[in-house]
């Protein structure tokens, strides 16, 4: 009994700490002139971005908006349900926000955030590259790691707004997915 309380004692620290990490991400935002903002895909119903992926779009374009300079590197592949890639959605909706398409580049293949990183690395992995993420708030803390690991030497954040019932869920599986991140060697 000793051993199952010392357990739940150490399982309910380490949520805790991981749930702080997630927290201290979520009020994020990157400076002007960053090389390259990454926006990591969400769900798409059809070809319409969900509300959570059209407030990374949102946060995305009005930075592109300020920083004429800047590329946005769109990553996410085709999901059940989903009629075109996420990037691809994305694409559309930026066009229709009136982002240039020459400043964005596609990454079609992805299935997770940590594949995310990695093929937005191989599109455009300068280490010396200035990299800004823009996700949801609770997904911060993991992108950002994810990305710095891939090997950039300065990746920065935007926490997109996501508040509602659903936002201690995706809170909570944060901290599993951070684990399961981590244990597989992903940052």
């Amino acid at each position: 009994a000793a051993v199952l309380r010392g357990a739940i004692l150490v399982g309910a620290a380490l949520f805790c700490a991981v749930q702080a990490l997630v927290i201290s991400g979520m009020g994020a935002d990157c400076a002007d002139g960053y090389d390259a903002v990454i926006v990591p895909g969400a769900m798409v119903y059809g070809e319409t971005p969900s509300s959570a992926l059209t407030a990374r779009l949102d946060a995305a374009a009005a930075y592109l908006r300020r920083n004429p300079g800047t590329v946005a590197v769109l990553c996410g592949g085709q999901g059940p349900g989903e009629a075109i890639p996420e990037a691809e959605a994305m694409r559309r909706y930026l066009l229709g926000a009136g982002i240039a398409e020459e400043r964005m580049l596609l990454e079609t293949r992805s299935a997770t955030t940590a594949e995310n990183m990695r093929f937005a690395w191989e599109l455009c992995g300068d280490p010396e590259a200035r990299v800004c993420v823009v996700t949801s708030n609770f997904h911060v803390f993991r992108s950002v790691r994810l990305a710095a690991a891939c090997g950039w030497e300065e990746v920065g954040a935007i926490a997109a707004p996501f508040t509602g019932v659903m936002l201690p869920h995706y809170m909570a599986r944060e901290f599993l997915t951070l684990l399961v991140d981590r244990w597989r060697g992903n940052w």
